[in-house]
Order: C-alpha cells, then structure tokens, then sequence
C-alpha cells in the first residue's frame, strides 16, 4: 500500500537519477557529492556538508493533504501478480493529493542553480510517478522559491513544489485456479481408438472476492 513514505522513496530515486545521470557510481552533474534524502535537515549537519563542498537534496512532505476521490465499498479488484499458487488482488480504497518540498541546498549559487534546474527538469518531464507497490502517483508542478537569505553563512537554497496525487490500496492473497487438460480417448473399448475427448479440471476452487 503507497503512503507518503513511499512517495517520498520514488522522488528521491527520480531526484537521484537526475543528480547522477551516469549512475551513483560516476561523477554527479557538478562533480561534488550530491546526496538525496527524506525529511528536513539538521543544521548542524547541513552546515558540515556545505562547508566540505556537498551539495544537499532534501524531500519533505508538506502537511497539506487533500483527499480527492473514495471508492466505494464494493469496488472492483485488479490483479497485480500471481504465482505458482497464490496471486495478489489490488483494490483502490481512495486517493490524495499531497505537496512535496524538494529543497535544493549548496554553498555556491552556480552549484545551487545547476543542481535545481536538473531535478526541475526530471521532475516536470513526469505526468506519472511509479511508486514501489506498482502503483502511480499523477505528478503537478505547483511553484518554486529561491533564498539567499543566509548567504554570509554560505547557504543558497531553492525550494521546488510538487504536488503528487496517489492511491491508497487493500491487498489480497487468494489461491490460483489451476486448470488441468487430459484427452481421453472415447472409442468404444479399452484397445480401439475412437475420438478424442478433452476433460478439463480446476485443481483449485477458491480465490479473492472481486
């Protein structure tokens, strides 16, 4: 089931992707470290990465929530998955609508607009956003902000604003109905071939009400 936590998760990925377009394992976009997180950060902490020359990215979830739409009681289920003897039903119960702060923070404005204009860009190509349960949030820009406020402590900051809508689900195991083919022969004896029958079984009965 998708919570905000989960949002947050896929951002951060999408965020991350932009910041090292060659993988995590090459050089960022800007050649400093860059790293990507939920939450709001610690000043203490903050000010020891700009100071080293790290460029930081941080994601918090704003407590504007809204929701948008409520399934009814006997909505239908969607099957997400099966395997050998079980699947996976999906039902979507409602879905909301919540802000996302991406906070672009360095200590150099060069460093803080290259960085912003790549997450802003990765983040506006996407009308969709798949989230780690299977599920997809629908992508909005809302605005942006830029601070130099504390500029004579070598802080520069942006503020970019998503708004993300997505669902919350029930999930359901339920056995798979195995069927089972045979062809039989229907001549009439044992030893004499006559047309072919096919007989068809169902090794399981029983599976999620949908």
């Amino acid at each position: 089931m998708a919570d905000v936590a989960e949002v947050g998760q896929a951002l951060v990925s999408v965020i991350t992707q932009a910041a090292y377009p060659n993988g995590i394992d090459q050089p960022s976009i800007t050649g400093c470290d860059i790293a990507v997180f939920q939450g709001w950060p610690k000043f203490e902490a903050l000010s020891a990465a700009l100071d080293a020359g790290h460029v930081q990215i941080s994601v918090f979830p704003r407590p504007d929530e809204r929701v948008t739409t409520v399934t009814a009681d006997d909505g239908g289920w969607d099957e997400q998955s099966h395997e050998d003897k079980t699947g996976i039903g999906l039902r979507e119960i409602r879905r909301q609508t919540r802000t996302f702060q991406i906070t672009v923070w360095a200590n150099r404005p060069d460093a803080r607009d290259c960085v912003a204009k790549a997450v802003d860009g990765a983040l506006a190509t996407l009308s969709r956003l798949r989230l780690p349960d299977g599920t997809e949030g629908i992508m909005a820009y809302v605005n942006s902000v830029q601070d130099d406020g504390w500029q004579k402590q070598r802080i520069y900051r942006r503020d970019v604003f998503y708004a993300v809508n997505y669902p919350t689900v029930q999930t359901q195991t339920y056995p798979v109905i195995r069927h089972v083919q045979t062809n039989v022969s229907t001549g009439p004896a044992p030893d004499m071939q006559g047309p072919v029958k096919t007989i068809i079984t169902s090794a399981h009965t029983t599976r999620a009400e949908r």
